[in-house]
């Protein structure tokens, strides 16, 4: 995990979008973390973006999860 932290940003956005929440992306990618003076274009940027990523990936997770249960029903009612 801390080798994926150390690469660029946008592999430090896919990872931190998928394993933690928007919210801790975008602070941890801000600029000037130390201090807050409002969110800056890039900052909403990152924010939206991480927003939308994880929400995908989080409905194909969900999606693939009761696939995967409708089709061991079905093979365990088909015996």
């Amino acid at each position: 995990m801390f080798l994926l932290v150390k690469k660029s940003d946008p592999v430090v956005f896919l990872f931190m979008s998928v394993k933690f929440d928007p919210f801790m992306t975008t602070a941890y990618l801000r600029k000037g973390a130390n201090q807050f003076n409002g969110m800056s274009k890039r900052d909403w940027k990152i924010f939206i973006g991480s927003l939308i990523l994880s929400n995908a990936y989080w409905t194909l997770a969900c999606y693939m999860g009761i696939t995967l249960v409708e089709w061991g029903w079905k093979m365990v009612n088909a015996s």
